[in-house]
């Protein structure tokens, strides 16, 4: 079934679906490499073998894939892949659901809630409930926007509890109480916060609108809930790198599990993160250093997702026990 890989296989074109707020289907969560269906014409299990994604899936076996060169999201070290273009309904196990760009702060990496100005659409959870059947997927991935800022998300999630469809959650923490920690405890595999920073000045700095505290109180609060209810929700960190808070990487290593989370992952500002570490490798060193030193005096490496950090050239790949790409 499986073969040597071609240069630019893709694993999210035989494995995952996004659908975006206008009910527009991908194969990626960031809307690439172009739409492949549409959820108000046609079902999930014909736009998953339809034309369009068997071209996309043709494009990758055979090195063409346009998007693949530019891509931080897979493993590429990935050796095998499949022999054919056509794909069971079970074996899309992963669908990520974009409710709309609306959100309750403005980070300067993020052109969310200038989307949303120009394009105020919301995905109505009705619509889609009646389109996907969710008992088919192991990930049910719900992103904004800020999703817990968008009423349909809200509704969408008390769906998946209701009906025991577990669900991953990302989010920027500010708006979890008391209601959405026991729904999100109860339903949801993982919860990943955009934390961004590692200390409150340089979060309020990059996540703007926010507050360092009433995040880490929220994270306080899905433990003690977890504790209460006995369920296995992992609460994963996120610092998405950007320039003014890059030097925060290895303190963020550091105090992860100090700010409450279980798992920590990495993304970064493609347009100018890595061209600001190509043009000062005195501070692309000094990170190298610090970060391995941090390393080095942790027990456990293992909750660490390094991809990022690996494609950045500040861990290097042979380092031993890491864990690649987890979400």
């Amino acid at each position: 079934m499986y073969k040597i890989v071609g240069s630019t296989y893709c694993p999210y074109l035989w494995k995952g679906v996004t659908v975006d707020p206008h009910m527009k289907v991908y194969s990626c969560c960031l809307i690439k490499p172009g739409i492949i269906g549409d959820l108000s014409v046609n079902t999930l299990d014909h736009i998953i073998n339809g034309e369009k994604i068997k071209y996309y899936r043709a494009q990758s076996l055979s090195g063409n894939l346009h998007c693949y060169s530019e891509c931080n999201l897979i493993n590429k070290n990935e050796k095998t892949c499949p022999n054919s273009v056509h794909v069971g309904l079970q074996e899309i196990s992963t669908i990520h659901i974009h409710f709309g760009n609306k959100c309750n702060i403005e980070c300067i990496m993020c052109d969310h809630p200038t989307k949303f100005k120009k394009n105020p659409i919301i995905l109505d959870h009705q619509v889609l409930i009646s389109r996907v059947d969710f008992s088919n997927f192991n990930d049910i991935i719900i992103q904004g926007g800020e999703p817990l800022s968008i009423r349909e998300s809200r509704y969408f999630i008390k769906y998946l509890v209701q009906h025991k469809y577990k669900f991953i959650i990302l989010s920027n923490g500010l708006l979890i109480n008391k209601h959405i920690a026991k729904n999100i405890v109860l339903g949801a595999n993982k919860i990943i916060i955009s934390l961004n920073a590692a200390t409150p000045d340089m979060h309020r700095r990059v996540n703007i609108g926010s507050d360092f505290k009433k995040v880490l109180d929220n994270i306080q609060l899905l433990r003690n809930y977890r504790k209460e209810f006995s369920s296995n929700l992992t609460i994963i960190g996120r610092m998405t790198i950007t320039v003014p808070a890059i030097e925060e990487i290895p303190l963020f290593i550091e105090n992860y599990s100090n700010y409450g989370f279980d798992e920590i992952n990495f993304g970064y500002v493609r347009e100018t993160v890595p061209q600001y570490l190509d043009n000062n490798p005195i501070i692309k060193s000094k990170l190298v250093r610090q970060i391995e030193r941090v390393l080095n005096d942790m027990e456990n490496i293992t909750k660490i997702d390094f991809l990022r950090l690996i494609q950045l050239g500040l861990v290097t790949i042979n380092q031993k026990d890491i864990k690649l790409g987890f979400l």
